[in-house]
């Protein structure tokens, strides 16, 4: 026996297995999610890119454009070392 309560934004359908109330859109929800975090077997992580400290403070300092993708920990970690050098900081 299904059992739905609902009010303006969602409608939750409960069903009744014995003494225990199901919530159905919880397990829909758990299954896609494990489906959606599945792996191939041959997955590996992409190798961590080495990031040349000195080039990139370099870049940030002269202006315009970075020559490469610089994750944003790196970028804000750098920005923070020249701001302090700078004394803004």
């Amino acid at each position: 026996m299904a059992t739905e309560f609902s009010n303006n934004n969602a409608t939750i359908a409960l069903e009744n297995e014995g003494d225990n109330n199901v919530n159905v859109g919880v397990q829909n929800w758990r299954a896609l999610r494990a489906d959606w975090n599945k792996r191939p077997d041959d997955w590996k992580p992409k190798p961590k890119k080495k990031i040349d400290k000195d080039k990139l403070m370099e870049e940030i300092t002269k202006g315009g454009s970075l020559s490469e993708r610089v994750p944003l920990t790196v970028f804000i970690r750098a920005l923070n070392e020249i701001w302090e050098t700078d004394g803004v900081i």
